[in-house]
């Protein structure tokens, strides 16, 4: 179901709408919609995704979630067909949207590497600890 939404909103920013995070997946629709311009069965193919999306979010129950993949193709196809030659080349060629595959990898690597550092603080700590009492040790025994 996000992966649905997070599709659509990828082949938008790729084509270049912007992503804008604090909108509601109903308000990102008519935004995208505007801007492409979107109409007719990709419009409403749209905003299907956006609403299940919606009661993903904000349902307090579950819903049987419905089958998005056709929608999301059709709401994509009809941001295409809207949009220029040049838009079109380079979400190919240089989509917009793998900036969040970089990020995700740079989240990743920054919580390994913190890890990393919290073992490696740990494991100081311990051989500090352990060397201060063989010390203790060998000033007691004289």
């Amino acid at each position: 179901m996000l992966a649905a939404w997070q599709e659509l909103v990828d082949s938008a920013w790729d084509l270049g709408i912007t992503p804008d995070d604090a909108e509601t997946p109903r308000r990102t629709v008519t935004r995208i919609a505007a801007a492409a311009p979107l109409e007719g069965e990709p419009r409403e193919a749209a905003g299907r995704v956006a609403l299940a999306t919606e009661q993903v979010l904000y349902a307090r129950t579950a819903q049987p979630s419905p089958e998005l993949g056709r929608d999301v193709r059709t709401a994509s196809e009809g941001l295409r067909v809207a949009a220029g030659r040049r838009a079109r080349v380079r979400a190919v060629l240089l989509p917009p949207s793998s900036a969040r595959l970089a990020w995700r990898v740079a989240d990743r690597f920054a919580a390994g590497r913190e890890t990393v550092q919290e073992a490696a603080w740990t494991v100081r700590r311990r051989t500090a600890a352990a060397v201060g009492r063989l010390l203790w040790w060998r000033r007691r025994r004289g």
